[in-house]
Parts: structure tokens; sequence; C-alpha cells
């Protein structure tokens, strides 16, 4: 399993970091994670093929993770796409994913490709290839919002303010990425499940509780900090860290790769 970041900025604009996004590649599969504002450039300038992706998977639908996607879309036609795309999102989601899209006049029947929207259900293993497949469990992101715009509610059973958590799994690894997280309950989603890495943003999560989660969960060997704000307090805090505890953690930059087969 090989990972690239592409945009590795919290939703605070940055002259030195895009959006969110990230990709996992196995052997014949390319899964797009999140693609925020700007996805299409990021992605140009990390050196990802538009059309070497096989799908995009949504955590929650804020701009800096969802508003790349209709430009990406459109980047893939005028590059005469022709290999499907799945766009993954939480199952309460899909009506507002396809509203979204025509809304930027992303109809597709003139797309040239087929354009599928899929959802998940939390807890549901999502096979994606022979080697790839994922399980999603909702966090508290967006619990800030309940109560207060019902607007976003289409039943009693079916919230819109939905936003998750993700296990990939591959034959090499089981990797937890946090998405965006607002208590510190987020941090433990897959414990049961011992991931060996973890991707955690760091915008919404105090840096002792990330540290503290990461040392109750044995399982994890590696963690990439990435969401990030501001470097300088996360250089520092990672400076006060062990030796031996520091080398678990990478701070992630736009453009990086990492191959995580073990023992990375």
């Amino acid at each position: 399993m090989e990972l690239t970041f592409a945009g590795t900025g919290s939703g605070k604009v940055s002259l030195q970091r895009y959006f969110s996004s990230f990709m996992i590649s196995v052997p014949g599969y390319n899964l797009l994670v999140d693609a925020g504002d700007g996805a299409s450039r990021a992605l140009e300038e990390s050196r990802i093929d538009f059309n070497s992706i096989n799908s995009v998977l949504f955590s929650h639908f804020h701009p800096d993770h969802l508003n790349g996607i209709s430009s990406l879309i459109i980047q893939m036609k005028m590059r005469k796409r022709k290999m499907p795309l799945g766009l993954y999102v939480h199952d309460n989601l899909k009506e507002k994913m396809n509203e979204f899209l025509e809304t930027g006049y992303v109809f597709k029947e003139r797309l040239g490709f087929e354009l599928s929207i899929r959802g998940f259900k939390p807890g549901e293993n999502v096979l994606l290839s022979e080697v790839l497949s994922f399980k999603a469990k909702e966090n508290s992101h967006l619990k800030k919002y309940e109560g207060t715009f019902d607007v976003y509610k289409s039943g009693a059973d079916k919230s819109l303010l939905v936003s998750a958590g993700f296990l990939f799994t591959s034959a090499e690894v089981r990797l937890f990425y946090t998405g965006d997280v607002a208590d510190k309950s987020d941090l433990y989603l897959f414990r049961d499940e011992e991931p060996g890495i973890m991707i955690s943003e760091t915008t919404h999560v105090e840096l002792s509780d990330l540290i503290e989660a990461v040392r109750s969960q044995k399982s994890i060997r590696r963690i990439i900090l990435t969401h990030i704000s501001e470097e300088e307090p996360l250089n520092a805090w990672l400076g006060q860290l062990a030796k031996s505890e520091r080398e678990r953690f990478i701070l992630a930059c736009d453009g990086m790769k990492k191959d995580i087969r073990f023992p990375f």
C-alpha cells in the first residue's frame, strides 16, 4: 500500500498546503480520500494522473474535503476519461452529492464515462478490489450543529450531519484515518480492530489527547499527521517527545509519498 498526500492543510487557506486529499494505491486500484477545494491543482502538483483514480471516498461534506470534486470530474472529462468512477459517500448523503454535482452543471450524461454515487453504511465492510476494503464509523465532528440547523435533517433517522473515520484494510496493513474529529473518543473508533498505521488530523484535536490515544493503542506503530493549520506548534510538540516516541510520528506535507508495507 502506498500513500500520496496531495493536500495536507486544514480548512484555513495556506500558500504552503492544499486542502485535504490523499490517495491510497494498491496493485490495480487507486482510491482518493477526500477532494477539498483545489484538489485538481493539488493532484497535478503531486503528479497524480486524474484518470488513474478508480474512486473517491468522502469523510464529510465540509468544503475543504468536498468542494474540489466537481472540477476534478470536469478535468477527467477534458482528458477523455473512459474508465468508470465511483464516489463513495455516507448512505444518507447520496442525494445531496448528486444535487451538489448538478449545481455545478456536472451532468452524468455528458461526461463520456460512467459516474456512480455509492452509499456506505457505518460498520459495513466495503470491498473496493481484491486487495483493498474499508469500513466507516461515524464520529462527532458535526455534532455541534445538531438541534440548531434542522434544515440539515431529512428525517428522524436520517441525519445529514454525518462525518466518518475509516479503517482501510489490505493484505499488508490496517490503516486508520480519523477524518476530522471533535472529541478524543474519535481517536479510538477502531481500537478493537488493532490498526497498524494511523493518519490523524491535527486541527480539531488536543495533542495531549492524541499522544494518549497512540500510547494506549499498542498496535499503532506509525502516526502520520495531516490537516495541519500551524506547523511550528506541531514541531515544538514533537520535539518534546522522547526520541523513541518521536520517531513514530511523520508530519505530512503536500506531495509526500509513503510505502506503508510492514515494517514501515
